[in-house]
């Protein structure tokens, strides 16, 4: 066993109990303030079922976007099969092998 390993070991515990301690105050003071009170109350009265189920539904709907596919501002050519970068005077996509289309006509 590596010392980062024992380090990992040791430092873990120790570092979750003094996050849940300060969680544990965090809540008893805005129980204190009595912002637990008025958050269970406006829940109570605005958020019904319906509206956490339509919440819910539209967020397993979201689309998703890889990682590895970001937008940028950079005009560059892309397969219009799989929506990969072309090389540049490339006849071919790289990663499907789709034929492309002339992009100077």
């Amino acid at each position: 066993m590596t010392i980062k390993m024992r380090r990992l070991i040791v430092v873990v515990p120790i570092a979750s109990i003094l996050l849940l301690a300060d969680f544990l105050a965090l809540g008893e003071w805005l129980d204190r303030a009595g912002l637990i009170g008025w958050a269970q109350t406006i829940g109570t009265r605005h958020i019904t079922g319906t509206a956490i189920t339509v919440i819910a539904a539209l967020l397993i709907l979201l689309p998703s976007t890889p990682g590895s596919v970001r937008r940028t501002c950079v005009p560059t050519a892309r397969c219009p099969v799989c929506d990969e970068d072309l090389r540049p005077g490339g006849r071919y996509c790289p990663a499907c092998g789709s034929r492309i289309a002339d992009r100077n006509s």
